[in-house]
């Protein structure tokens, strides 16, 4: 964010002492206010009031509305005021005139607002140029404020730290259709990364804890690094906790993160394996041929031929044989076999998983309700 940014957001105007030069119809002289807090109107709007400018003349006030320069550099602030009061024999019939303040960064600070709320202040204004007055008009003569200086920072609600936790492995076993898994008696790292991370101030340390839930796996080594070691031991269903603490040198932010895992015998690995190429054979893919006799039609991108036909070439698979395998119609009905065995564990897995996740909130719930 800009700095420009930072004022519009602000809602609170720490400003120090404002010095001015007073010329009136009763003489000229100097003078300045002590430093005070401004609640803001709006995005680019604030009043001061002559009792807090010290001014001779009680009871006025000076809305300011600022318009920024085009570089975003600078805010015009103006006052144009009518008014209609008396004070002793003269009357008042306006305030205007503006101050013109440079916009710039600031180190991100703690401070509170006018209510003593806490404020994180990213912005300075500071009066530049030669042209800062205002102008009282009365009916007596005019008083004007000339060379006004001031200087003010802005202060804003602190918005939360932000981030996500994404996770990436040393290795992973694939069926070849997307499915990943691990295998028993591996040892493999596991790694949290910071995503997305939006938080104020420099940041100035950066905590995991890793946990093992539920599953056959147990952490080798320190469970406070980045990357952990993970012993997997037997086939099952792995869960797997971090927990992430980014600190800056303003706020801190904790995001806790769940991730789960298959680990696979060798049969169960098979069987995936299998379902992928099953899905392969059978998939709508345009390019599938099926052999047969005759010239066939295409239709949908699929080569239709006569369905009586069936040599031992015959097949159903990809029409580049380097790019895949064939599959036979015995073959084809063993895969078939196999996927309804994986369907059938697929199954018990879910329930057992379900069950497992269950048990695991259940166990969060107890620990937080005591």
């Amino acid at each position: 964010m800009s700095a420009l940014d930072h004022v519009l957001n602000a809602d609170t105007l720490q400003i120090g002492p404002i010095t001015f030069n007073l010329d009136s119809p009763l003489g000229s002289s100097s003078g300045s206010s002590p430093a005070l807090c401004v609640t803001k109107d709006g995005p680019l709007a604030f009043t001061l009031t002559s009792d807090q400018l010290g001014l001779p003349i009680s009871g006025l006030t000076f809305p300011f509305h600022g318009t920024p320069s085009q570089d975003q550099q600078t805010i015009e602030w103006v006052v144009d005021q009518p008014l209609d009061l008396w004070q002793s024999i003269a009357h008042l019939t306006g305030v205007y005139g503006s101050i013109t303040t440079q916009v710039s960064d600031l180190d991100p600070t703690l401070a509170t607002d006018c209510g003593g709320n806490t404020r994180v202040f990213q912005a300075t204004l500071i009066t530049t140029g030669t042209n800062n007055a205002l102008t009282v008009s009365t009916s007596v003569g005019d008083a004007r404020v000339t060379s006004i200086a001031l200087q003010a920072s802005a202060g804003e609600v602190l918005a939360p730290a932000f981030f996500n936790v994404g996770f990436s492995w040393s290795s992973w076993q694939s069926d070849g259709c997307g499915l990943q898994y691990q295998v028993p008696e591996t040892t493999v790292s596991l790694t949290a990364n910071i995503l997305d991370l939006q938080i104020t101030g420099v940041v100035s340390s950066t905590e995991f804890r890793w946990m093992v839930q539920s599953g056959p796996a147990s952490i080798h080594g320190q469970s406070n690094q980045q990357s952990v070691l993970l012993n997997l031991n037997e086939p099952g269903l792995v869960f797997v906790s971090v927990q992430v603490t980014v600190s800056s040198d303003i706020e801190t932010g904790v995001v806790t993160r769940h991730f789960n895992f298959a680990v696979f015998n060798e049969a169960e690995a098979s069987l995936v394996g299998a379902l992928c190429k099953l899905r392969q054979a059978f998939s709508p893919i345009p390019n599938v041929v099926v052999s047969g006799v005759g010239p066939g039609i295409v239709v949908g991108g699929r080569h239709l031929v006569d369905p009586l036909w069936d040599p031992p070439k015959d097949f159903v698979g990809r029409a580049n044989p380097v790019a895949s395998q064939p599959y036979g119609r015995l073959e084809l009905a063993r895969l078939n076999h196999m996927l309804q065995r994986l369907e059938r564990q697929a199954k018990i897995a879910s329930v057992s998983a379900n069950r497992a996740l269950a048990n695991i909130n259940s166990q969060k719930d107890d620990r937080e309700t005591r």
